[in-house]
């Protein structure tokens, strides 16, 4: 008698555990605050999964009038298209087996684009660290000539002079950020948004892309 009570209370102690593992993220996207997408309710969500189910384009028409699309839904990630000026993406990050944190990922463009990253539990309470990410995202608050300086890479070909000159065209400072799809690596990017066609293919000599993979605990550049 002792022994299975011994054995039933063992497994309501490993009950969260196995709840906390098996977390995705349609339950994360389920369970978002309408607040964090205010046009999109919890109604409005659940039918983005009803037809990713169906096999069919995951369009929703949302409470402004718009259409949203579910472009990607995985066990730890989505992206999703707000509109033409803006998207969404979900991960969900692993730190142990029992624990995930999410990181989203917010894109504007207007027409150059500039993300902004959040992290927070898998129950939406947001998260204060930047795990790892501290020199890249949060640039409003960044002094832009550093920032840009993380971003641009001299050639061996190339005068200091005109260097100098193609990092001026590139202003105001705007980064961008998207997830892959198959692995929790994220790629930041610099914008180009009031260069001519010729300027900016004249400043992408000179860009240069950071990746970042995360580790369990938090990113690391690759």
């Amino acid at each position: 008698m002792a022994l299975k009570r011994f054995n039933i209370i063992l497994l309501l102690v490993c009950v969260p555990i196995l709840v906390g593992a098996q977390i995705s993220l349609r339950d994360v996207w389920l369970n978002m605050p309408d607040g964090m997408i205010p046009y999109l309710n919890k109604n409005l969500r659940l039918e983005h999964l009803d037809f990713v189910d169906m096999g069919v384009k995951s369009e929703v028409n949302h409470q402004m009038n718009g259409v949203c699309v579910m472009d990607t839904l995985t066990a730890d990630y989505t992206h999703v298209t707000l509109s033409p000026a803006s998207s969404v993406e979900l991960r969900l990050l692993p730190v142990n087996d029992s624990t995930k944190i999410v990181c989203l990922v917010r894109t504007f463009k207007a027409p150059a684009e500039e993300s902004e990253i959040r992290f927070y539990d898998a129950q939406w309470k947001p998260l204060t660290g930047d795990y790892g990410l501290a020199d890249v995202k949060n640039q409003d608050k960044t002094d832009a000539e550093m920032l840009l300086s993380r971003f641009v890479q001299k050639p061996d070909s190339m005068t200091t002079e005109r260097f100098d000159d193609l990092c001026k065209m590139i202003e105001p400072v705007m980064i961008s950020a998207s997830f892959d799809v198959a692995q929790p690596v994220m790629t930041f990017r610099l914008s180009v948004p009031l260069a001519t066609p010729d300027d900016r293919k004249a400043v992408e000599s000179i860009l240069r892309q950071r990746k970042f993979r995360w580790d369990g605990s938090q990113f690391r550049e690759i």
